[in-house]
């Protein structure tokens, strides 16, 4: 099963300044940030699943409501796994997440620290991540490097995952990105703890970057803990898909040829059943 664990669904007004100036595609380019529910179901239309996240910022500019995203994935339940999104320092964020995961049906929490201005380990946020465990709701953390000048970076490294996995041992957790450039740091938080993934989206447009992390993973034997995902709208999964398979070809660009297996098992992962949502 070809399961999209993280794709990005919005209309025009949700998007606003700072984010829509900054934002960027491959090469410094500007991307189409179109990703209403018509582009979000084209974009992905190879994927079986796919999950759907919800995204709030309103630093930088992002206000993509819960209710928005779960009345989409209400029009494909069989499809679509739709994620929350919230401050966790807000006053508000608990009950947010227990309207969210118990009235509106969204099965998963997208956390952006790095553009909601708070550290990971911020202590307002830890109640969030404690009742995300209770409630069997994995968390994919937007961790890595990015251009916006609003965005600390420190907190964008994937190590900071580590103490809160020896916290939280029953948090399902997902480093986005595998974090680029801090791979060989989230592959080596994966390593340690049961329950924390990475996925490779936002690497197919930088290949030499993205065969590194694969061979990495395979060295550190933690491939299996690598998951499928295309950043729509950015890319559509079968792009993704396809940047893949070409590290498997006879020309990569950058390197002898990946093992097709490895490449294979990322885009088959038993995805859901790794996150508790199947």
């Amino acid at each position: 099963m070809i399961v999209d664990c993280h794709t990005h669904l919005w209309a025009p007004e949700h998007l606003g300044p700072p984010f829509v100036d900054e934002v960027r595609g491959r090469g410094g380019s500007r991307p189409d940030l179109t990703s209403d529910p018509e582009a979000h179901r084209a974009g992905t239309a190879t994927a079986d699943r796919v999950c759907v996240f919800a995204f709030w910022a309103p630093r930088i500019g992002v206000r993509v409501p819960n209710d928005y995203v779960a009345e989409y994935v209400r029009s494909d339940p069989q499809r679509l796994i739709g994620y929350a999104s919230l401050d966790p320092t807000d006053g508000g964020a608990l009950a947010e997440l227990d309207r969210a995961a118990q009235e509106l049906g969204l099965r998963g929490l997208k956390l952006v620290p790095t553009y909601q201005g708070y550290h990971p380990l911020d202590e307002r946020a830890l109640p969030v991540y404690r009742r995300a465990e209770e409630l069997a709701v994995p968390v994919t953390f937007h961790f890595g490097t990015t251009p916006h000048p609003l965005a600390e970076l420190e907190y964008a490294r994937p190590i900071h995952v580590d103490e809160l996995a020896r916290s939280f041992p029953g948090l399902r957790i997902v480093i986005a990105h595998v974090a680029h450039p801090w791979e060989a740091e989230a592959l080596v938080v994966c390593r340690k703890h049961a329950h924390v993934y990475a996925d490779v989206s936002a690497l197919v447009y930088r290949p030499f970057q993205l065969y590194h992390t694969l061979r990495l993973a395979s060295e550190y034997g933690v491939d299996g803990k690598l998951l499928l995902g295309s950043d729509f709208p950015w890319l559509t999964t079968a792009d993704e898909i396809a940047g893949l398979r070409r590290l498997c070809s006879p020309d990569t660009g950058v390197g002898p040829p990946l093992p097709e297996a490895l490449v294979e098992g990322i885009v088959n992962r038993e995805t859901l059943t790794l996150l508790g949502l199947d």
